[in-house]
């Protein structure tokens, strides 16, 4: 009768104890690895946990935590959103530590400068079905005694016209 209560408050324990911790493990989990920053951003962290921990980092002057050096910065209340943000270029790794000790997750923070994607070069690859063929530019060729012309220019053909027939002949596709 004695193993059998034993049993069954183990069971009870280890199934309140599982139930608080796997919400907490899957919060963690969700945060992300990586975190990257522009120049005057700032991202925000929210693990929704009823605990503390404490936070170090291996290049604390490249971002604010919470809107204060993060060398100034104690033990964290995981239970409000914690605001990262840039503070110079570089990299840093922080290491949430519950009670001090206990590593939880370690989040790599990258800032750097606002990138540009400015598109250009030549298209590759593409196929367009038209009725004709499409003028995709007019180029020039040199003639032997060295001056250049444009028969496309000459014939009055712009970029994004369709030519659908020379001479009469119709023009099905561009082969």
């Amino acid at each position: 009768m004695r193993s059998r209560k034993i049993l069954f408050f183990s069971a009870l324990t280890i199934a309140v104890l599982c139930t608080a911790v796997i919400p907490a493990i899957v919060r963690i989990h969700k945060i992300p690895d990586e975190i990257f920053i522009t120049n005057g951003e700032s991202k925000t962290l929210d693990f929704g946990l009823p605990l503390y921990a404490n936070i170090s980092a291996n290049a604390s002057e490249v971002i604010n935590f919470n809107g204060t050096s993060l060398k100034d910065t104690g033990s964290v209340d995981l239970n409000t959103p914690i605001t990262l943000s840039s503070n110079k270029h570089g990299k840093t790794d922080l290491l949430f530590e519950l009670f001090g000790f206990l590593p939880v997750k370690t989040v790599s923070v990258t800032v750097a400068d606002d990138r540009m994607l400015y598109p250009g070069g030549q298209s590759i690859g593409v196929m367009l079905k038209t009725d004709g063929a499409l003028v995709v530019a007019n180029s020039y060729i040199t003639l032997e005694d060295g001056t250049k012309i444009s028969p496309g220019d000459d014939a009055g053909l712009m970029a994004g016209d369709i030519i659908k027939k020379v001479n009469g002949a119709i023009i099905e596709d561009a082969d």
